[in-house]
């Protein structure tokens, strides 16, 4: 059936732009037993759950209260306290147990997070409870990062440590954060990916449940990490955009809370009225698009849930920011024959509000911070490979290379600093009493000379034990397995290549 709304021309025009941006809807009819499943699984409350606790848990219905479902989850992980059990679905944490679980708009496609012991850790010193959520959080993210090494075998693309991530604000400022927080975003930013190149190549169910993913792990980030960046923001985007294109209409409806998340998080990265925007970049609009997609989504949202006037705002702001996107055929043939290609034409003239010299300006300034950031990933990679050679520390991190800077500018020899920070747990204070002592000095310089003696004799010691003893079982003599592993990033695989 075709729904039709009568309004001005501007409405009329917005929703041509709808019907571009958004092919209508076909949804093909469930099969019987589909539905009977479906209305089966409502009926008796079937609850899919993740975290501590993995798999369906059953409560009598979804009109439940919260309180029945936190018990059974108690009781399946056999805790005498359902109050230590702390459940999240959608992003919001499900805290009032009188509360029913509709309430919580939880329904058969939800998720629920399990987290054990959040009531318990309330009764400890508030240092005891910030070391105990930080490890209960690092727990949680090596399961998705199983998770997301599972997810990754299916195209043969894989997580891997052996690089540096670094997050910058609005300002261009770097933010440091601690390691549960990298960790978190890490996986959620690589998840995200994920979820974006299935969704490109059509695999809706796995675009999903791999942006999903992205989402759990990016909520166990702290919250103040978040305030000036826009990441997450089009996470909840891209989640709603498969939504629509799994033709799904029911879960389409719920998904006005994250339209509203990502709305509230673009406000707080880019100023309510975009005003940090303004102050970064004067006139210009280069985050313009993101906000039409917001707007035409909210709209087709909005039209869904059956609230036609919300609708047509959101779809005639998306019309308005629309048309200010469109570009100058002739600007674009100027700035071709500049030699620039169509990709960095049209980024320039959105970014600069189709202003033919200051997209020319952009473009110039743009190339030179191109060459600066490929000189940096460039020192980056060289310092990735040089660090390896000075091992890791007890705790497992590598030499910190401001700390080793520091030390070398006093005068020390790098391999020395490097192995005095190493010892120290990479504390410069600690390695500069050892450097300056000559008795600790020389302890060191022996030591040194030790393990590079041992080395030329039996091999690199920094590789794994059990992937030598691999090697060994193969054949390898083990000074070979140790060189080989060295030389690719200790994988064994990798490793009977490079002895071949």
């Amino acid at each position: 059936a075709s729904t039709s709304i009568a309004g001005t021309s501007t409405w009329c025009g917005a929703c041509a732009l709808l019907h571009r941006a958004f092919p209508p809807l076909s949804i093909a009819q469930p099969q019987p037993s589909t539905v009977a499943k479906q209305a089966a699984m409502e009926k008796r409350g079937s609850i899919k759950v993740a975290g501590v606790l993995r798999g369906m848990v059953q409560v009598p219905s979804f009109e439940s209260k919260v309180g029945e479902l936190r018990a059974e989850v108690a009781r399946l992980l056999e805790l005498s306290d359902p109050t230590t059990v702390k459940l999240i679905a959608g992003g919001r944490t499900l805290q009032d147990d009188s509360m029913t679980l509709q309430h919580y708009k939880v329904t058969p496609q939800s998720r629920v997070l399990v987290i054990k012991g959040a009531a318990a850790q309330a009764a400890l010193g508030a240092q005891q409870a910030q070391q105990d959520a930080e490890e209960a959080r690092l727990a949680h993210l090596d399961r998705l990062k199983a998770t997301l090494d599972k997810v990754a075998s299916r195209d043969g693309r894989g997580l891997t440590d052996k690089y540096e991530f670094s997050l910058e604000n609005q300002a261009g400022t770097q933010m440091s954060l601690k390691e549960s927080d990298r960790k978190a975003l890490v996986l959620g930013l690589a998840l995200h990916e994920k979820g974006k190149a299935s969704l490109e190549a059509g695999r809706l169910q796995d675009a999903l449940a791999e942006l999903l993913l992205a989402e759990e792990s990016c909520t166990l980030v702290n919250p103040s990490v978040m305030e000036g960046i826009d990441n997450v923001a089009m996470l909840l985007l891209d989640i709603v955009w498969c939504c629509y294109k799994l033709q799904d209409i029911s879960r389409l409806g719920v998904c006005s809370d994250r339209l509203a998340s990502a709305r509230h998080m673009l406000e707080t990265a880019h100023g309510s009225s975009q005003e940090r925007l303004r102050l970064l970049h004067g006139n210009f609009s280069p985050e313009q698009a993101t906000y039409v997609r917001l707007e035409l989504l909210e709209g087709v949202v909005a039209f869904h849930s059956g609230e036609p006037a919300t609708a047509r705002r959101h779809l005639q702001a998306a019309q308005a920011r629309w048309q200010r996107l469109q570009l100058s055929e002739t600007a674009l043939l100027q700035l071709a024959e500049m030699g620039y290609t169509h990709k960095e034409s049209c980024r320039a003239l959105r970014f600069s509000g189709g202003d033919l010299a200051a997209a020319v300006e952009f473009l110039t300034e743009q190339r030179v911070k191109d060459q600066e950031w490929r000189s940096q990933r460039k020192r980056q990679r060289e310092w990735n490979n040089e660090r390896t050679k000075y091992g890791k520390t007890a705790s497992g991190k590598y030499v910190d290379q401001e700390a080793l800077n520091q030390l070398c500018q006093l005068g020390y020899e790098k391999s020395l600093a490097a192995e005095a920070l190493r010892q120290a747990e990479n504390d410069a204070q600690a390695a500069l009493d050892v450097l300056s002592s000559p008795v600790k000095r020389g302890a060191l310089q022996l030591g040194i000379i030790a393990q590079q003696m041992l080395e030329e004799t039996e091999g690199p010691q920094s590789v794994k034990a059990s992937h030598v003893a691999n090697l060994v079982t193969m054949g390898y003599k083990e000074k070979a397995a140790r060189g080989a592993l060295k030389a690719t990033g200790d994988k064994v695989t990798a490793a009977i290549d490079h002895l071949q």
